[in-house]
């Protein structure tokens, strides 16, 4: 992994995101399209 950045700021998002609980995600982005889960996250 390069130490760009843009790369750390992409992976702290990331990071973040596979954090956050679903619902709270859902709720957040009411407007996505329909999608499945295809695993849990690996935290």
């Amino acid at each position: 992994m390069s130490g760009l950045p843009e790369n750390e700021a992409r992976r702290g998002w990331m990071g973040l995101l596979a954090r956050a609980p679903a619902e709270r995600l859902a709720a957040l982005m009411p407007d996505l399209p329909a999608h499945d889960l295809l695993r849990r996250p690996e935290i």
